[in-house]
C-alpha cells in the first residue's frame, strides 16, 4: 500500500470501496485519491486507497473499453 489503507473487516463498507493504482492517479490528474469516488455503472465506489502499479484485470478491461460512458466515470 502506497498510501492510504487496505480493504479491512473493521469497516463492513469495504465491499463498496475500490483501492487504485499509480497507473489511474495519473491518468485521472488526482493528487490525493483518498475520499475520490469512481462511478462504475452509475455506482459509486469511494476510493480508500493506493497501490504500485499492478496490472488491470482483462475483465474489467474489457468492460470499460466496450462501454465507457457507462462503464466508469470519476469525481
Amino acid at each position: 500500500m502506497v498510501y492510504g489503507r487496505n480493504f479491512s473487516k473493521e469497516y463492513p463498507s469495504d465491499y463498496k470501496s475500490c483501492i487504485i493504482n499509480e497507473t489511474t492517479l495519473e491518468v485521472f490528474g488526482w493528487k490525493d485519491p483518498v475520499g475520490k469516488q469512481l462511478f462504475l455503472f452509475g455506482k459509486p465506489y469511494p476510493v480508500i486507497g493506493l497501490v504500485a502499479f499492478f496490472p488491470i484485470s482483462y475483465h474489467v478491461l474489457k468492460v470499460a473499453i466496450q462501454n465507457p460512458v457507462d462503464a466508469l466515470r470519476y469525481e
